[in-house]
């Protein structure tokens, strides 16, 4: 019967109800079945993959999303890209993660303008690591 939550106030008055209905329809379905049927009838959204599923998505990997690069550390991993392309840029070239405090030095001279000797008394405060 389409009268019954033919406006808001019906709606939320009988919201279980509504409720109930949505849940019976969805109790038989997979993620992927309920993004489908909801693709045809035009509604906008999408369904929320799980780590494995985004890291094994054919979109992503046609896209070319993840990225794997050497980490100095940590030998070969796995990043992900830009989330999207624009056919005029440049290509992304992601880079490792640095290092903890590998660009302190650079940030307090270039960047923060600090003398050598307020870094050292930072170091000695034990607010940095030596650097």
């Amino acid at each position: 019967n389409s009268t019954r939550f033919s406006d808001r106030s019906s709606v939320v008055r009988k919201r279980v109800e509504l409720e109930s209905i949505f849940q019976s329809w969805l109790d038989g379905k997979t993620r992927m079945e309920v993004f489908d049927a909801a693709q045809r009838e035009g509604l906008p959204g999408g369904p929320v993959l799980q780590a494995l599923e985004v890291a094994g998505n054919e979109h992503f990997a046609a896209r070319d999303y993840f990225r794997r690069m050497e980490h100095p550390e940590h030998g070969e991993l796995t990043y992900t890209g830009l989330p999207f392309k624009l056919s005029d840029a440049p290509e992304f070239a992601p880079s490792p993660a640095p290092e903890a405090g590998r660009d302190t030095e650079s940030v307090l001279t270039e960047v923060l303008g600090m003398s050598e000797t307020e870094i050292a008394a930072l170091a000695r405060q034990g607010a940095i690591a030596n650097v």
